[in-house]
């Protein structure tokens, strides 16, 4: 983040000399002085890559709480991309569009590869930045119309006969390494897998991928499948895909290689680039399957295997939203302590996953026992350590 926020003079001039509109605009594919390099457009040129990079900045705030993150960089650097995103929108029948849309890498480096807009990997970036300026203008006591009134005039996520499509009028047709279309389940989480409605889509989502095949997927395919299958509580799928990573797509000194090296028939891609942020997707995936807290609440052991409930598993000090800290310990096939290091006063709610209704808690200054309500422990909890025994 001090490296994005310390070229924010270049990408505003990249933003006006590129784009023609104020605010800022990252390239896509930069030096490490933040100058486009070029390649591929559909990535290297894609505006919306600014509000993905943006994510740094508000996960940052989510993960620590700290206000003044928030008011004097997360808001600041929001701000000035919406001020760009807002120059380039098109109002046509009443609707906001982008003059060019894509979907990344889908149909590769090809006309083809610019769909009508706006494609699903567009909007999603779009919607999530103007209700995140929403809600940090709540926060921060600012002006939020123009963002109220943007979001009325997006588009819904596009889906074609219960599928998420790429956009309103196309559906994925072939094998693809990236699931660029499917951002709006994660990581921008604007599907919540909550309804039988939502939940449909999620299943949708991984059939359809699924029965394309992974012919044409890389390594980071299989984590980042990994990742939605967390999203939809699916603890076997997730270990599965993050199972065929580890045995096809890693090499003896734990590097990545995208390709399927050893040819075991995971893909059809059989070379041995390195990249860096497969592994950071594993890991990634791993944390989503122990801990999900995007719905509102901890949610411990969301997405794991049934071997790994059966046999026992424990997590210590996974950093969460407002910067609890949270470890967690399933026993004989059961949750069976909850920790905390809570940084300052407040509420917490928790999914009640005890076999119980009720529970035990000890902070540093009581021991009590407490109930469930609707599902769930509320808890307002002093500064300091909390455990929770079912």
């Amino acid at each position: 983040m001090d490296y994005l926020w310390n070229l924010k003079p270049r990408f505003e001039q990249f933003a006006n000399e590129f784009y023609g509109v104020d605010g800022l605009l990252i390239p896509g594919v930069s030096t490490i002085d933040g100058k486009p390099m070029g390649g591929w457009s559909q990535y290297a040129l894609s505006p919306t890559m600014s509000i993905w990079v943006a994510l740094s900045f508000d996960e940052y705030y989510l993960y620590t709480g700290d206000v003044l993150f928030l008011k004097e960089k997360a808001y600041p650097f929001f701000y000035e991309v919406g001020k760009a995103i807002m120059g380039l929108l098109e109002e046509k029948n009443g609707k906001l569009y982008l003059p060019l849309s894509t979907s990344p890498e889908i149909y590769d480096d090809t006309p083809e590869a610019y769909l009508i807009p706006n494609s699903n990997f567009d909007l999603a970036l779009i919607r999530y930045l103007f209700v995140r300026l929403q809600e940090y203008s709540e926060i921060l006591n600012k002006e939020k119309t123009a963002y109220e009134e943007i979001l009325s005039k997006l588009d819904e996520i596009a889906v074609i006969d219960g599928y998420i499509g790429l956009n309103r009028v196309e559906r994925l047709k072939e094998s693809h390494r990236h699931f660029s279309h499917l951002m709006c389940l994660y990581p921008l989480h604007l599907i919540h897998y909550d309804t039988k409605e939502h939940r449909e889509l999620y299943k949708k989502a991984l059939s359809e991928i699924e029965k394309l095949g992974t012919g044409m997927w890389v390594g980071f395919s299989f984590a980042m499948c990994a990742q939605l299958y967390a999203m939809a509580e699916n603890g076997a799928g997730a270990y599965e895909k993050l199972r065929q990573f580890a045995d096809g797509f890693v090499e003896e000194n734990g590097f990545h290689l995208n390709g399927d090296y050893k040819q075991k028939g995971y893909s059809t891609f059989h070379y041995r680039r390195f990249t860096l942020e497969a592994l950071f997707g594993f890991c990634d995936a791993l944390q989503e399957m122990l801990l999900q807290e995007y719905r509102g609440y901890l949610h411990l052991f969301p997405a794991i295997p049934k071997q790994w409930e059966n046999e026992g598993i424990e997590f210590n000090g996974f950093r969460s939203y407002g910067g609890i800290l949270v470890s967690g310990k399933i026993k004989n096939g059961y949750l069976s302590e909850i920790r905390l290091k809570i940084p300052e006063k407040m509420l917490i709610k928790i999914k009640n996953t005890f076999p119980t209704k009720r529970a035990r808690l000890e902070t540093d200054k009581k021991t009590q026992i407490i109930e469930e309500t609707e599902g769930f422990f509320v808890l307002e909890l002093e500064k300091g350590n909390a455990k929770i025994t079912g």
